[in-house]
């Protein structure tokens, strides 16, 4: 075998390697340390003002750390607890709407059925009664589960906001004490033989996923403004909620605010209300326009990462991670890339 053909092969078991390696990381070891990474991104994001804050009033460092960290945890409780309160109120109005919102199924359903039993040629009316029995047998059992859906999802969502929590409590106690001994970890780190290569590998992660949700969050508020003013001024009695909950939606590659306004679309136009239909397709293509021409720019300008690869990646995180994959698929293509670039710096230095 040449020495070409050699390294070619060693090249590819490296690439592969760190691939199975990074995996595993994010997969099985990402969970168990989160609340330990989000202390880490808390004190990179609060440690400035913490010592700026010591520098101007000569309170111990530990306090100031502290005082920026309650002061982001209370803005945080206060954001959910504000956007908790919102989504409840506007749930308990559409729970006593369901008998209307049930009326206004059977209406459109009849529609639909007409509709088809008309382009079927259906003179005896067969077609039309079978597709009514079908529709009644799909609602019947729509109301069977719905009730143990919204119980199984409520239970997942008590859970869920526990888990939070206690991991945001977590983070918020140990970024206090990253900050308030930072210089004694930075020292400690230094004198490590792979310092510089885990202070390149964190500093890029930290840039990755920083302008990541910047990114996101960004795309998903422009969305959300759209969609909220544009169903609002349609006429929808939650246009807000129905505005930021399609905006998330819209962050998903599978999903996509398609999912939920072009099937509304049809609806609302074999219902009779054109002009609403039209409205509802322009927030459609206003969406995919806002982020078609923003992510491609926000993500690969500030990240540095060729839009085609963003892409690839984020198809495979979710694949591999789920719906999570949106963030960790391009997280770990990051984290390979850096760690192949520091081997190779590795290699070159022991020639």
């Amino acid at each position: 075998m040449s020495r070409k053909s050699a390294q070619k092969y060693k090249k590819l078991f490296l690439v592969t390697f760190v691939a199975v390696i990074v995996y595993v990381v994010l997969k099985y070891l990402l969970p168990l340390v989160l609340p330990f990474v989000l202390a880490y991104f808390i004190c990179r994001l609060f440690y400035p003002w913490a010592l700026r804050l010591w520098k101007k009033t000569h309170i111990p460092l530990g306090i100031c750390s502290a005082l920026c960290v309650g002061l982001f945890s209370l803005a945080v409780v206060a954001v959910i607890g504000l956007a908790g309160w919102y989504l409840l109120t506007q749930l308990g109005q559409i729970s006593g709407s369901f008998s209307q919102l049930g009326q206004w199924m059977n209406r459109t359903w009849d529609q639909i059925c007409t509709f088809l039993s008309t382009m079927a040629g259906d003179e005896d009316g067969a077609v039309y009664t079978a597709l009514c029995a079908w529709g009644e047998s799909i609602f019947a059992k729509a109301q069977e589960k719905i009730p143990e859906f919204l119980a199984g999802a409520a239970a997942d969502f008590l859970r869920g906001t526990g888990k939070f929590f206690v991991i945001f409590v977590v983070a918020a106690v140990g970024s206090v004490l990253l900050m308030k001994n930072k210089q004694r970890i930075k020292r400690q780190l230094l004198s490590n033989i792979f310092a510089r290569e885990i202070t390149s590998l964190t500093a890029r992660i930290y840039q990755v996923s920083a302008g990541f949700f910047r990114c996101q969050l960004t795309i998903i508020g422009i969305i959300a403004v759209i969609l909220s003013l544009g169903l609002t001024l349609s006429g929808s009695h939650y246009g807000v909620l129905l505005g930021i909950i399609i905006a998330f939606l819209d962050a998903l590659p599978v999903i996509g605010s398609g999912t939920v306004l072009l099937p509304w679309a049809v609806f609302v136009f074999l219902n009779g209300s054109y002009v609403k239909a039209a409205v509802l397709v322009i927030l459609y293509v206003l969406a995919t326009i806002v982020r078609e021409v923003l992510e491609p720019r926000l993500m690969g300008n500030k990240l540095g990462i060729n839009e085609f690869y963003m892409l690839m990646a984020t198809f495979t995180g979710l694949a591999l991670f789920g719906v999570w994959g949106i963030f960790l698929g391009p997280l770990g293509m990051v984290m390979i890339l850096e760690i192949l670039k520091q081997l190779e710096d590795l290699y070159a230095e022991c020639g």
